[in-house]
C-alpha cells in the first residue's frame, strides 16, 4: 500500500517479505549500520519482535518506518519514517541544552523522530533528502507532530549533513544516545512545525 509518492519515490508500509531485502540493504552492511545504529545486525535480530518489526507503520495514518522505493523500477532503497515518542525511554534519549527542548517538555507538543536509512548504493542523489521531506510532511501534516527530532551519532557525518539541508535546528546532545550505537554524544535536530 502506498503512504506517500515523491518524483522520485514511493514510500509504502514494509510487509514481511522486505525483511531479508532491508537487512542486506541496512543492517548487513557495515558502512551503512555502523554510522546509522552503531553496528551490524543479524537477520534473525532484524525479523525479531524487537527488532524492526517494532518500529514500522502498520497503518497509512500511524507513525513507523516505510519501505522507500525508486518510483522508476520499484527497487527497494531503504526505510524512512516517524517514530512516535511516547516512552520514558524515548525521552531519556535526548538530552538537549534547554529543559524547554527536552522530549515532553512542552504540553501539547506532539513530537516525532525522522528515521531515514538507505542503502549504500543509493547515496548521492538525493534520495534521501526527498524521502526525508516526505515522512516530515506526513509528520506535520497527517500524524500533526508540532515538532520532528533527529538524533544522529558522532561517526553519522551524513545524517548531520542531510539535517543540516533539511532546515533542522541541531545542538549536542548531552548524553549518548543507545539508538545510534555510540557511547559518545551525538546531535539533536528540531524542526518545528510552525517554522517549517
Amino acid at each position: 500500500m502506498k503512504v506517500i509518492e515523491t518524483s522520485r519515490l514511493s514510500l509504502r508500509l514494509i510487509s514481511l517479505s522486505d525483511l531479508e531485502n532491508i537487512h542486506r540493504l541496512l543492517y548487513a552492511d557495515h558502512e551503512v549500520a555502523v554510522p546509522w545504529i552503531g553496528h551490524v545486525v543479524s537477520l534473525a535480530g532484524v525479523s525479531s519482535p524487537n527488532g524492526l518489526l517494532s518500529q514500522i507503520a502498520r497503518e497509512a495514518d500511524e507513525p513507523g518506518l516505510l519501505a522507500v522505493e525508486r518510483a522508476a523500477d520499484y527497487a527497494l532503497i531503504g526505510v524512512a519514517g516517524i517514530r512516535a515518542l511516547r516512552r520514558a525511554s524515548d525521552r531519556e534519549r535526548f538530552e538537549p541544552r534547554s529543559p524547554q527542548d527536552a522530549i515532553g517538555a512542552v504540553e501539547g507538543r506532539v513530537e516525532g523522530e525522522l528515521v531515514v536509512a538507505l542503502g549504500r548504493a543509493h547515496w548521492n542523489r538525493g534520495y534521501g533528502a526527498e524521502a526525508a521531506g516526505a515522512v516530515i510532511s506526513l509528520g506535520i501534516n497527517s500524524l500533526r507532530c508540532t515538532r520532528i527530532v533527529a538524533s544522529v551519532g558522532p561517526a553519522n557525518d551524513r545524517g548531520l549533513k542531510l539535517l543540516r539541508r533539511l532546515g533542522f535546528r541541531v545542538e549536542p546532545n548531552q548524553r549518548a544516545d543507545p539508538d545510534s550505537g555510540s557511547s559518545l554524544p551525538g546531535v539533536i535536530g528540531f524542526l518545528d512545525a510552525a517554522t517549517r
